[in-house]
């Protein structure tokens, strides 16, 4: 909101200092209390003479808050003593300090647009082993207002039921959107979310979006959770063991400093049961120096 004013000296001498403060309220009566909104300060430079007003209006744009609505009235005061008391009345003006409020006709606020964010769409997998990775593919709309350049936060979830239980069910990561989006458009992620080591039994993939609250949607973030209405077997597999054959190393034992070394090696599985999933293996390398062996 633009607001534009003037300050005279109508008194009988110059202003004792050179800067002071002008600030905004907007006010529901025609006086200034702590139940107001304060939208901002100006500062004024410059002493101002007998019969002087600032060279130029004063205007200034102004936040108005996102939620208000309602007839208010603005109000100007002129060398504030209230959100600035280290600066407060820095004019001396004597017994003259009780017109230094300039009050408008009262003004209609009405509620702005806001964006409306749905999830719209949750795909997960049918199957899913206890830790290992799951990739699962959400769709988000924004059904209200452009949400501008504002960032947010897709939380993804696995709930024994139909029912998103924020506090109870299992938390398995997030994603950060960044590019805004505008009335009527929409965007699709695909993730991987890695599944609780020991986890087992049927459960729903949920979706968050805007879970941290980033996006002021004015009661509508009871519609920013969706899940794929096909439950997830999460599989808890039976114990494998991964076993490497010494005799089955080799590696080129004339290596450069810098350059790529190929290692071939054989994992046997020793268990009664498959190995099921994915999963990293580690190389350590060994110097012999002076008929001692050292592994890094």
């Amino acid at each position: 909101m633009t607001v534009s004013w003037k300050v005279k000296n109508i008194g009988e001498g110059p202003t004792n200092t050179d800067y002071w403060y002008d600030e905004v309220f907007l006010s529901t009566d025609q006086s200034i209390s702590t139940d107001d909104t304060y939208l901002g300060a100006i500062r004024h430079s410059g002493v101002l003479g007998v019969g002087e007003e600032y060279p130029v209006t004063s205007t200034s744009d102004f936040i108005v808050p996102l939620n208000m609505s309602g007839d208010y009235y603005v109000i100007v005061r002129g060398d504030s003593n209230i959100s600035y008391p280290r600066y407060s009345n820095r004019v001396l003006e004597i017994s003259e300090e009780n017109n230094k409020d300039f009050i408008t006709l009262p003004i209609n606020i009405t509620l702005s647009p806001v964006p409306d964010l749905q999830v719209t769409s949750v795909d997960a997998p049918q199957t899913a082993i206890s830790a290992q990775e799951l990739s699962l593919s959400w769709t988000v709309s924004n059904f209200g207002a452009d949400s501008g350049n504002v960032n947010w936060t897709d939380a993804v979830y696995l709930s024994p039921d139909k029912i998103f239980d924020r506090s109870n069910d299992i938390y398995l990561g997030s994603f950060s959107h960044t590019e805004g989006l505008a009335n009527g458009d929409s965007y699709t992620e695909t993730q991987s979310f890695t599944v609780p080591r020991g986890l087992s039994g049927p459960f729903y993939a949920f979706v968050v979006t805007d879970s941290r609250n980033d996006i002021e949607e004015r009661g509508d973030n009871f519609n920013n959770d969706n899940y794929d209405e096909v439950a997830t077997q999460v599989i808890l597999p039976p114990p494998a063991d991964l076993v490497p054959v010494a005799e089955s190393f080799s590696f080129n034992a004339n290596g450069i400093p810098g350059q790529f070394a190929t290692i071939n090696y054989t994992v046997n599985n020793q268990g009664n049961d498959a190995a099921l999933g994915s999963w990293s293996d580690a190389y350590t390398s060994l110097l012999i120096t002076s008929g001692i062996l050292t592994i890094h």
